[in-house]
Order: C-alpha cells, then structure tokens, then sequence
C-alpha cells in the first residue's frame, strides 16, 4: 500500500512539472501561439496606422518654392525691411541670435547688395544638387564655404526636388514632412532651393534649376553654375578666372573628354557654368523641355546645339581634379582628368563621395591665403 501511494504521488509530482514546463517554456506550441498572437496585435496596429498615413489630412500641394534670402529680397526698401526685421532690430524670441542661424554667406545677403548689375558687375550663382536626405553633407558644405573670404560676390544655394516613396497612399505625408523640414532648415540657413520636380539624377531637375533662375534671378546673377554635392568648388580662385570672362556671351565653361574629336559635347556635371543670357534662354525656349530626360549634363550641351548658341564653349580641363589618393574612397570611378595633388588653380576636385575626402580637400584650400 505504502509503495502503491508514493507511486501515485510520484505520477502527480510528474503531471505537475510537465503542464508547469508546458506553460513556460517559450519553445513550446502554446508559448508560440501566444507570441504569434501578440504579433498579430502589433500587425494590426500597424495596419492601423497606414490607414491613419493613407486618410488623414488635407490634401497636400507640391511643396513650395523655399530659396534664400535673395529671392524674398524685393526692389522697394520696406520689403527689404521685411525681410531681415529680426537681424535688424535683434528680435531673439522668433529667431534666437546665434552663430549657427547666421548664413553661410551673410555679407551677400544684406540690405546694401544691389542685384541688378551693370556691365562692370559680376556675380555668380552656385547651385549644389542636394537631395533632401544629404543635410549632413550640407554642414559640411556650408561650414567650408563659410570659411572663405568674406565679401565675394557668389551665392550658393542648395537645389533639391520632391522627395518620393514607393508608397504612393503616403505621398502627400512624405511631401508634408519634407516642407516642414526644408521650412525648418531654411529659418537657419536660408539656402534650400526647392524646384518643382521629383528628386532625380536624370530627369529634369537641372532644367528645373535653370528654368527658375532664368526666370526668377536673371537681374542678380551674371553667371550660374551647377555642380554636385560630392565637388568642391574653390571659389575664389573660380571667381578670379571668371572675372576675366566676364562680359562674354553664350559663355559655357568646364571640362570635358580628352579625345581630340570630342572638345566641342558636354561640359561634366562635377561642375560647369553658363553665363545668364544662355540660362535665361533654357528658361523661356521650347527646345529643353523636350529633352529633359537622360544624363543632364549631356542634355544641357545638346539644347544649345540645338539652339544655336554652342559658339563659346571654353573647355578648362587644367581646373579640374581628382581627389589625389582615389584608392582611399571611390574604388570604381574611373578618373578622367589629371590626378595631382592639390593646386590653387584646381576650381573643381571631384568626386568627393566619402566626408573625408571632402574635408581634406576643403582643408588645404581653406588654408591658402586669398
């Protein structure tokens, strides 16, 4: 009798550890079945929440046009007043006075520029392709260019298109949330250009770029430049060799391919330049935005062709560069102009696609005397 209890005790003990291990143990079915069925929660709240991204909100415009302060710069002095109130009479409590609010170029911007020029004068703008997701390269940038001489009569601006999403139900939030933080990036730096495009290599944003400059800036610039957020401009020597030139017409300055036959195609999109009479064309004829798509630089070179206005292309191949030791960053791009170490009168080093070859090339041109 004695054995037949211990062995019944035994049988519960047994029973008592197996449904204790059953109901633990997270390897077991119904451990799973749990977990499975939290995961549909999450999965449903998630489902949720797209729903919430696909209906909620107004409908949501394309965002707007935001370029620097040149652009909200009017011709009548209360405009002007307007524009810079806070800088001038200090008000700290909507625009906190601070070094990092102050532009990159903050001498350019202020009430005592003149934008229309005479004969005599010249300015150039550069526009740096930067999308919307590239702000730390942006920093960098403006923290080197900031670092140049003061009083050079360049601005830069950042051009960027609309961002997209391969979820088209939430267009309109990704549109919305880009404004914002363009909006925000803007109230420090004033020096996001926005063009009414997609963001795209290939597509048309360098003849949006022009289109709006041609059309909005023609009396402030002499001179256009486009280049790429992976180049480094030294812009002051590029202002001295402008200078030289001027006052030339249909003026369509860079680098291009060393074979002999090919001198007279398309200036590289590392960095080229038009004078304003050529983009105030692109901006107003018919023949660019037949042929927007494909490699912009190739598209830019076949409008004035096209055109009729190919009559001063002026190649420049010495001022452009490699980054000196390529095999520490880009393994594959294949260098087309001459691989030296720095010069002061390299105007372009590209490409630059790591920050610290961008840095390093910055670093020995912010450390010449100009």
């Amino acid at each position: 009798m004695g054995i037949r209890v211990r062995g019944l005790i035994a049988g519960v003990v047994l029973a008592i550890l197996f449904v204790t291990i059953t109901f633990l143990s997270p390897n077991t079915s119904i451990s799973r079945f749990r977990n499975a069925a939290a995961e549909s929660d999450v999965e449903k709240n998630l489902h949720q929440l797209s729903e919430i991204v696909r209906t909620d909100g107004d409908t949501i415009t394309p965002p707007e046009t935001i370029v620097p302060d040149v652009q909200s710069q009017q011709t009548t002095e209360n405009s002007q007043s307007e524009t810079h109130s806070d800088s001038q009479t200090g008000n700290s409590q909507s625009h906190p006075q601070s070094e990092t609010s102050a532009h990159p170029h903050p001498e350019l911007h202020s009430n005592e520029v003149t934008y229309s020029h005479s004969s005599n004068e010249f300015r150039l703008l550069i526009g740096v392709m930067s999308p919307f997701w590239g702000s730390a390269r942006r920093h960098i940038i403006r923290d080197a260019y900031n670092r140049f001489p003061k009083g050079l009569p360049v601005d830069v601006v950042f051009v960027q298109g609309n961002m997209t999403t391969e979820h088209q139900d939430n267009e309109e939030k990704v549109l919305a949330t880009q404004r914002r933080v363009v909006s925000w990036e803007n109230e420090t730096y004033h020096d996001i250009m926005m063009v009414d495009c997609k963001e795209n290599l290939v597509y048309g944003k360098t003849y949006e770029y022009f289109k709006k400059v041609g059309r909005e800036f023609a009396g402030r610039y002499t001179h256009v430049m486009k280049t790429d957020d992976d180049s480094f401009v030294n812009i002051p020597a590029l202002v001295e060799v402008l200078k030289a030139n001027k006052d030339q017409e249909h003026f369509y300055w860079g680098t291009t391919w060393t074979q002999p036959d090919r001198q007279h195609e398309e200036m590289w999109g590392s960095g080229y330049i038009l004078s304003m009479d050529l983009v105030e064309w692109i901006s107003t004829s018919d023949i660019p935005p037949q042929n927007t798509w494909g490699f912009e630089d190739y598209q830019v070179c076949y409008w004035l062709i096209e055109g009729g206005l190919d009559d001063n292309f002026v190649v420049n191949r010495t001022a452009f560069a490699g980054y000196p030791w390529p095999w520490l960053g880009d393994y594959e791009y294949k260098q087309e102009n001459e691989i030296r170490p720095f010069d002061r009168w390299t105007l372009v080093t590209h490409p630059l696609k790591e920050d610290f070859m961008w840095v390093d090339t910055a670093e020995y041109y912010l450390g010449l005397e100009w």
